[in-house]
């Protein structure tokens, strides 16, 4: 009895340690895609452009990332960010890694910041949030560590980001992207902008007004010249002015949001699917009345900032400012118009394996550009593929490259055979520097993640080999910072 005592107390301090040093912090491990479905969706959707990063100075964690896409990827209570500290010396190149033994981390987790806490120190510069995290604990050194992200959605970790301290450096692969192919750069871009784009624009609401008509909405769908494209998804993230009740600002701009999307719906039959996110504007209102009258307002809380605007007509002398906080920013997701052919799947099949026989690769790669962007939006089941032959040539290596590209963006989690796929058209193709460019961005993502299946020099020796094939030279810098 004594020793089962003893067994579970150790069971339950085992238990309590790893708790401790995770935070709770749960692994989705195989149910990443629907644990975090809708992180994953907006992640995907995250332009190069966008600094998504952590940075270190004078001791301060920050982190860094744009406004608008702050607002899609954090909108719940148990939405947030970690980070952990892993020094560099951990990393070995001809030797096992030295890597803290849990499924969340790799060196010193920091305590998770959640959307409350982060709402609570953030501030805004031009249009990025940045979220002073915390300070960097004393017994590490700046120059011999560096900081990785852990976002978070639901308490799951969603996605773990190795970032260098260097000054929005995080060139991240999701972000840096693969190489995809075409017979040339015009004609990929020609072909991708005639599948599907987005818009971004912004709307104005008025003062309590939460109907929009298909009149008020008619300007707008003809200025964006739509005649070849369906509305996918819309993605709204609503403010409000920040007088009156908090909950009914909220609930207002939800209104008005859906009474947006259902008078866009009003031009066309399929079904637009939408993301809302409401909030009351406050970044916008202490930043404007900054150095004006109302400055003595900054100081107070939100709860007395509302008290003072509901006594003294002091929102009205407010209005002018006020009247410029509420508004929608608005992202249109567009998927081009097929026609009954493109949206007949045996046509589609038959058409693609005709020009595959026929050696037409510019329209074979119009075909499979709409496929793949069928079975991205679930219209085509994963499977397909299956059903397009493309032989193992030369001639052939646009779309198969395409189409390693694209398994990995559906199971980027198989480093290993995703290398080896790409591998293997390396031998169809050698020397083609594209094919080389996907494999090194692969193998820096495994080196960097602590698997064994590559090392430094492999990955400098890949390189060098495409400096001399003349790889672009912003590319090159991107794998040398990574």
């Amino acid at each position: 009895m004594k020793k089962i005592f003893l067994s579970l107390i150790l069971v339950i301090s085992i238990f309590f340690i790893s708790a401790q040093e995770t935070y709770d912090i749960k692994n989705a491990g195989q149910n990443l895609r629907k644990k975090c479905e809708d992180y994953l969706s907006i992640y995907k959707r995250l332009p190069i452009e966008v600094r998504y990063s952590l940075f270190v100075q004078n001791g301060m964690i920050y982190f860094y990332l744009n406004e608008y896409y702050f607002d899609l990827l954090f909108d719940g209570n148990t939405d947030g960010i970690a980070v952990d500290i892993v020094k560099r010396n951990q990393y070995r190149c001809y030797d096992k890694n030295r890597l803290a033994k849990t499924s969340i981390n790799k060196g010193s987790l920091m305590p998770p910041m959640y959307l409350k806490e982060i709402e609570d120190v953030a501030y805004r510069q031009d249009d990025y949030i940045i979220v002073p995290y915390g300070e960097l604990p004393s017994k590490f050194n700046e120059n011999e560590i560096e900081c990785n992200l852990l976002v978070i959605q639901k308490k799951y970790l969603c996605s773990y980001h190795v970032i260098s301290n260097i000054d929005f450096s995080n060139w991240d692969i999701l972000e840096m992207g693969l190489y995809k192919d075409s017979l040339s750069r015009s004609a990929l871009k020609k072909v991708e902008t005639s599948i599907s784009k987005s818009l971004r624009f912004t709307i104005p609401f008025e003062k309590n007004k939460s109907e929009f008509d298909v009149k008020d909405i008619q300007p707008l769908y003809d200025s964006l010249h739509l005649t070849d494209f369906n509305i996918k998804r819309v993605n709204i993230r609503a403010y409000t002015s920040v007088e009156g009740s908090e909950t009914n600002n909220i609930k207002l701009q939800h209104r008005r949001s859906e009474s947006l999307v259902q008078a866009l719906q009003n031009f066309q039959t399929p079904e637009i699917s939408s993301t809302v996110i409401a909030k009351e504007n406050w970044v916008d209102f202490l930043n404007d009345i900054r150095g004006t009258n109302f400055e003595y307002l900054i100081p107070l809380s939100k709860e007395e900032i509302k008290k003072e605007l509901s006594e003294n007509q002091l929102a009205d002398k407010l209005e002018p400012i006020l009247s410029n906080h509420r508004k929608g920013l608005i992202e249109l997701e567009l998927q081009k118009k097929f026609t009954d052919e493109e949206n007949n799947p045996e046509l589609l099949k038959k058409y693609f394996n005709q020009n595959i026989q026929e050696k037409n690769i510019d329209e074979a790669l119009y075909i499979q550009s709409i496929i793949l962007e069928k079975i991205r939006d679930e219209q085509l089941p994963d499977e397909f593929i299956d059903n397009l032959d493309i032989p193992n040539e030369s001639l052939f290596g646009p779309l198969l490259n395409n189409f390693s590209i694209f398994n990995y963006e559906q199971n980027d989690v198989f480093l290993y055979e995703n290398i080896r796929n790409f591998e293997r058209l390396l031998e169809i193709l050698p020397e083609n520097k594209k094919i080389l460019y996907n494999i090194t961005v692969l193998k820096i993502k495994a080196w960097r993640e602590g698997e064994l299946i590559t090392n430094e020099n492999d990955i400098k020796g890949l390189i060098d080999k495409l400096r001399n094939l003349k790889l672009e030279r912003n590319l090159i810098d991107r794998l040398w910072v990574n």
